[in-house]
């Protein structure tokens, strides 16, 4: 807060100083408030992606950067140094008790802080902006009222609505205003949105001058665009084309000599001749109705010439003919009468008086028909035939080229085959020789020069047809395709793909290929899944969505064989790369879910497994496996959440059922429901007794497959389900189940540590001490020698008074876990006990300085000032003593020691009250009291007052152990 104010302060006090504010108009204030209003509304839906359950950790680390950095225009804050007032702790959720955050520091809290969930969760409101003010810059404060509906991970506490202000800086970019936040905190009394303060003068004026010019350069831009498509039409002869776009240049700029100059030769141009020579061109090219089309237009130029409009005629109805006997070909042919047609045609040319242009066509028929009944000699005499009676006859050219590369794959000789390709060849080069500017020839003849290994001149083909068809993304599409398949040139291959995209931005096989190359080549995974992303999107075909899948399931596959060798972080890479190639890789998902397991990374767990589960909702052992992260960060009722699910979806047959059944029996103790977690066990035991380990059902169906699933043990399982129901047992006060129940765990797994210690536990709650070492000692051997394991034992020593192994054993607690500084106490009792009374001191003084505590309870004062008074250290004592009355009223320990103290200083009267009061505990034996004022003077022992008192202590009353809280 302080720094937020400080920052802002500064601004308003310059703002004094600023005196030469520029004067705005009323089309920028309005401007103003609506980009900035948007600004907050869009900070809102970022804040909501930020704490979306589904993002991944590494979507969530560019969003936050980029929400700052300088290189993006569209950022919501002016860079890195921005101040936050933080209000994702609900404990300190006001303006005096918050943290100053920098921007990535509060937008990295919220992402680890902030429960997350699928539904937005974070909603502002009541939005008001002030007045454009000017520092020295302009800005605006905007105040703004927020609600967090979801939880914070670490505080029980709930969030309530807050009143925000964000300071808002205001930069003109090419005459358009853009907000970037430059500070956030809470609202507080000083603030209002009526402060009048640096505001800068509104000037109301009609501000049209911008949309002025954006239409007179919108205008511009379209004449030049017409100008350029009337050149170009212009230029390849198509001069309706090219009249249509002078007209509307014209229209533009009814001024324009260009455009009237060019619209005058085109009205100059012979249109009787131009139309005539476009149909017999069309018509040479079998391009009939087009043919028929011109020679109308043609027509209707010289429709006062008889001859002419005769000609026409004739030719119109010729080709009108040869368009309804081409139709009846197709549809008989598409019925499969190929016989019939070959009987007919073969027939009609033998009676027919036609001239070689209409009978190349007919001998073209009879080629296709040969072609489909695979009567392949046949068709290619009839398709010779064709070319023959029409040389320049381009569909006969193409489809006998065609039928030479056919055959040529069915050549089991090399020579055959080039003869065959060689045609082919023939074929597609004369074909460029009679119309050099059609660029699927050129397309067409590199296939075969492909084939041939003449790879130079296949690659000249495409490059030609490139540049015959420089707007066509196939042109570029095949050029790469042939640097991929021949020349391994991906770099050349690449850039042909990129060109391809440009200029069709739905070209699913560019992008396939292309995020190929990235993938291969570049080794970017990023890029390349963007890539496949935009192909799969575009309908690419079932084979090379299989290929995506196959790429994904590769990375799947290392990441498993690194999990296999304990390289976790390595797995998560490949994992990763999976699901970044098929975000719809489920197993993937899953997996790398079990990776940050493995490394305690279970929030970032959690979101995996429910990824996963978000393309495979029947994937059980997801939903367990995020219980169990649930319930190791301590969210005990999500955990149980999970493990119904698992209970309600899988049957006894399967035996995740029993590994979630005991994992939520754990999560049922981690809330204290320790007779709901009973019932369970309970249950479990009995179908578990049925469950029949020899039978098939006992795989895990759900699992199989996946490298993180571990063997099923049914007798080990029985020893866990018996050690909990004995544990809840103990904590439900039935003592004598709770010892059957471990000793039945114990009978299935001798080896079992926690069983150890829970019946160890047990008998130290009953005092048969002896027991409980035992059994600790064997948690010792079979366990993992934690620090506790050690402590435990050594409280039980001290119950039966051994301390000299309680000492061995605290030192050693010690040792394995630093952090254990109530062993340092415990010690020192022992050592007490044992008289050495500085070591002892020494070790209450160790634990007593150790910061992992932050108050020491009344019994250690009052022990530690028993301790200092045997030392003779008495105004020590004194204090310690007053302590341990300080914050227990009533301890038996120091008003017994303070007692004493009075008696050493010759203080009867004001001994006997405190020893008076030590007494009402009943914690005191008359054995002890004896003892004591034998050992410090027996003139007051047999003091009259002191006997009196000395006669109220019950007979049978023992004396308290101070130690014989058991660490669980």
């Amino acid at each position: 807060m302080k720094k937020l104010l400080k920052y802002f302060m500064f601004i308003l006090c310059y703002g004094f100083a600023s005196t030469n504010a520029q004067d705005l108009t009323t089309r920028d204030a309005g401007q103003v408030i609506d980009k900035t209003d948007y600004l907050i509304k869009e900070y809102e839906s970022f804040l909501n992606t930020l704490t979306n359950a589904g993002m991944r950790p590494s979507d969530i680390k560019l969003m936050i950067k980029n929400a700052y950095s300088l290189e993006n225009n569209q950022r919501l804050f002016w860079d890195n140094k921005v101040i936050v007032e933080d209000d994702i702790n609900p404990e300190k959720a006001e303006a005096d008790s918050a943290a100053d955050l920098p921007v990535d520091r509060y937008l990295e809290d919220l992402d680890l802080l902030y429960a997350k969930s699928r539904e937005p969760s974070i909603t502002f409101y009541n939005i008001d902006v002030s007045k454009i003010k000017k520092a020295d810059y302009y800005y605006v404060k905007v105040y703004f009222d927020s609600s967090f509906h979801s939880k914070h991970k670490k505080s029980k506490k709930s969030y309530k609505p807050v009143r925000r202000v964000a300071e808002v800086r205001l930069e003109n970019q090419d005459s358009k205003w853009m907000p970037y936040m430059v500070g956030l905190r809470y609202y507080v009394r000083e603030d209002s949105i009526n402060d009048a303060k640096n505001d800068v003068p509104i000037v109301a004026v009609e501000d049209v001058g911008s949309e002025v010019r954006t239409t007179i350069q919108s205008r511009n831009e379209e004449y030049q665009e017409y100008i350029r498509i009337g050149e170009k039409a212009l230029g390849e002869e198509n001069y309706e084309v090219a009249k249509t776009a002078f007209e509307k240049a014209l229209a533009l700029r009814p001024n324009s000599s260009h455009s009237l100059r060019k619209l005058q030769q085109i009205n100059n141009i012979n249109w009787y001749e131009y139309h005539y020579k476009k149909g017999v061109k069309a018509k040479q090219e079998r391009n009939y109705e087009e043919a028929i089309a011109y020679f109308r237009k043609a027509k209707e130029e010289k429709l006062t010439d008889a001859t002419i409009r005769s000609e026409m005629d004739q030719s119109i109805d010729e080709m009108s003919g040869i368009i309804r006997n081409r139709d009846l070909f197709i549809s008989r042919f598409e019925a499969g009468k190929y016989d019939e047609l070959i009987k007919e045609y073969s027939k009609h040319l033998k009676n027919s008086n036609q001239p070689n242009f209409t009978k190349a066509e007919i001998h073209l028929f009879l080629a296709k028909s040969y072609t489909a009944k695979g009567e392949y000699e046949d068709a290619l005499k009839e398709y010779t035939e064709a070319i023959r009676k029409d040389p320049n006859f381009t569909q006969a050219l193409r489809e006998r080229a065609a039928l030479y590369t056919l055959l040529s794959y069915s050549q089991k000789n090399i020579n055959d085959k080039n003869r065959q390709l060689r045609e082919a060849h023939a074929d597609y080069s004369v074909l460029i020789s009679n119309n050099p500017n059609i660029a699927e020839h050129y397309k067409l003849r590199s296939t075969t020069r492909i084939q041939l290994n003449e790879l130079n001149d296949a690659l000249s083909d495409l490059e030609q047809a490139i540049k015959l068809d420089p707007k066509n993304a196939t042109r570029y599409y095949d050029k790469a395709i042939f640097l991929i398949d021949n020349k391994e040139d991906l770099v050349g291959a690449y850039s042909s793909l990129s060109t391809a995209i440009d200029l069709d931005s739905t070209y699913a096989q560019a992008y396939f290929k292309r995020g190929f190359i990235e993938h291969k080549h570049f080794t970017d995974v990023s890029k390349a899944a963007k890539d496949f992303s935009k192909a799969l999107k575009y309908e690419l075909s079932d084979f090379d969505k299989g290929t995506i899948k196959i790429l994904s399931e590769t990375h799947y596959k290392e990441g498993n064989q690194l999990y296999l060798t304990n390289d976790y972080k390595a797995a998560v890479s490949e994992y990763d790369n999976a699901i970044t190639i098929n975000p719809e890789n489920a197993y993937a998902h899953f997996m790398r879910g079990e990776a940050l397991f493995s490394q305690g990374i279970f929030i970032e767990a959690i979101g995996s497994y429910t990824n996963a589960l978000s393309f495979t909702p029947d994937l059980n052992i997801a939903i367990f496996k995020r219980g169990v992260s649930y319930h190791r960060l301590g969210d005990f009722e999500q955990a149980i959440a999970d493990f119904k699910q698992v209970t309600e979806k899988t049957l006894p047959a399967n035996t995740l059922f029993f590994d979630n059944s005991i994992a939520m029996c754990k999560s049922y103790q981690g809330l204290l429901e320790y007779q709901s977690a009973n019932t369970v066990a309970e249950s479990t035991i009995t179908q578990l007794k049925k469950f029949n380990e020899s039978t098939s059902a006992k795989i895990n169906t759900a699992t199989v497959g996946f490298v993180s699933v571990k063997s099923f043990d049914q007798k080990n399982s029985l020893a866990e389900l018996y050690n909990i129901a004995g544990r809840c047992k103990y904590e439900m006060k039935l003592t004598k189940d709770a010892l059957k129940d471990l000793d039945k765990s114990l009978s299935f797994n001798k080896r079992y540590s926690a069983a150890y210690y829970n019946r160890g536990v047990v008998y130290y709650s009953i005092g048969d001490y002896k027991k409980a070492i035992k059994d600790f000692s064997s948690n010792l051997v079979h366990g993992t020698k934690k620090s506790k394991d050690y402590f435990v034992r050594a409280q039980s020593y001290q119950m039966l008074n051994k301390h000299s192994e309680a000492i061995s054993d605290y030192q050693t607690a010690i040792l394995v876990d630093t952090a254990l500084v109530d062993a340092h106490y415990y010690r020192g009792i022992s050592l007490a006990k044992l008289g050495t009374l500085e070591e002892a001191l020494l070790y209450y003084n160790m634990y007593l300085d150790s910061d992992f505590i932050e108050e020491a309870s009344a019994n250690y004062y009052a022990e530690r000032g028993t301790i200092k008074f045997k030392l003779r250290q008495y105004e020590e004592a004194r204090k310690d003593f007053l302590k341990a009355l300080e914050i227990d009223t009533v301890n038996t320990e120091a008003l017994y020691g303070l007692g004493f103290l009075n008696v050493v200083e010759n203080k009867l009267e004001d001994a006997i009250p405190s020893f008076q009061e030590a007494f009402k505990s009943k914690k005191i034996s008359r054995d002890r009291v004896n003892n004591d004022f034998t050992s410090i003077s027996s003139s007051v022992a047999k003091d009259k007052r002191i006997k009196e008192l000395i006669k109220t202590i019950d007979k049978k009353t023992v004396d308290a152990v101070s130690y014989s809280v058991l660490m669980d």
